[in-house]
């Protein structure tokens, strides 16, 4: 899924059965893959693609072990931050919100968390994603 300057339709009430990321400011949501999602602006190397300059090509993991998720920086430029806290590693609770870079800001929720998001259907998107 890209999203880049196309229109959104409104989306009510989705229910995810996997955990997800949802934009702080309510721009896109993806779910996370079982086993190991790499966070990144490289398209071809990050199955969670951030197009945004403040994330790096390779941003960071995030890791499904046993239910629980593990967040893990990969050195990246302008730092992962979990709860505005720079990390290197450490677990996810649902809530928590994860900073890739200081512009790009997701909550963390769970599969089971139902979310409404109501959007303007004419208005563009400002970050591009892509989920392989």
């Amino acid at each position: 899924m890209v999203l880049s300057g196309s229109k959104i339709p409104k989306v009510r009430r989705a229910m995810s059965l996997r955990p997800m990321l949802i934009a702080k400011d309510g721009d896109w949501s993806m779910n996370l893959a079982e086993g190991i999602n790499v966070v990144g602006r490289n398209r071809t190397a990050s199955n969670i693609w951030l197009d945004h300059p403040s994330v790096s090509k390779l941003h960071c993991l995030i890791v499904e072990r046993n239910g629980q998720y593990l967040i893990r920086d990969l050195d990246s430029t302008n730092a992962t931050t979990v709860n505005g806290m720079p990390v290197n590693e450490c677990s996810l609770r649902v809530g928590d919100y994860i900073g890739f870079g200081p512009n790009v800001v997701a909550r963390f929720v769970s599969g089971e968390t139902e979310t409404t998001m109501d959007r303007d259907e004419t208005e563009p998107v400002s970050v591009r994603m892509h989920h392989v």
